[in-house]
């Protein structure tokens, strides 16, 4: 039996084609800032960075430009970004403390001016923080790589800190027969 060793050139090969010189400048023109976009992402593949962001007292802001790397024009970034950030235990056990500890302080703050929304009261901080998972949820409702039962676990992560029509409107559209096929 033999066995082929790996070609180890100097040339790019996607396993479609061996592109020649004209060929990488091609596709390095047409694909080059998308490619680049897409490459620069890989640090946010790794499992569990959010959990390290949240633990550390990053500022709100910073988190929230965060989320832009599940908001890409890239699916299966997108459902990676998800699935290693926001779907994992540790993630969600941290994202449900930190919101919980928000509300509690927002609550308090309130006093008994507790809005009337059905939602739990949030800093604004803690108000970017929920919108920003929106904005994830939203950007991938009808992406392909993510399940429909990990859909509702993100959106059952932020239920009780949007409005019950904000809520709704979304679960109806991953679990209704009419609007989702699985």
């Amino acid at each position: 039996m033999k066995v082929n060793s790996i070609n180890t050139q100097a040339h790019p090969s996607f396993g479609m084609a061996k592109l020649t010189q004209k060929g990488r400048k091609m596709a390095q023109t047409h694909i080059g800032d998308k490619f680049k976009a897409f490459a620069k992402q890989t640090p946010y593949t790794k499992r569990n960075v959010l959990k390290k962001m949240l633990t550390e007292g990053q500022e709100w802001p910073a988190i929230s430009d965060f989320f832009k790397y599940g908001c890409t024009c890239f699916e299966d970034k997108n459902a990676q970004f998800i699935k290693k950030q926001i779907l994992p235990i540790t993630g969600r056990r941290t994202i449900s403390r930190l919101l919980k500890e928000d509300s509690a302080q927002a609550a308090k703050s309130l006093g008994t001016n507790v809005s009337n929304t059905g939602a739990l009261p949030l800093s604004n901080g803690g108000k970017l923080f929920v919108e920003a998972l929106l904005d994830v949820f939203d950007t991938n409702i009808g992406n392909t790589k993510v399940p429909k039962k990990n859909g509702l676990k993100f959106l059952d992560l932020i239920k009780q800190y949007i409005t019950p029509e904000q809520h709704i409107s979304r679960a109806a559209i991953l679990s209704d027969k009419m609007y989702s096929i699985k």
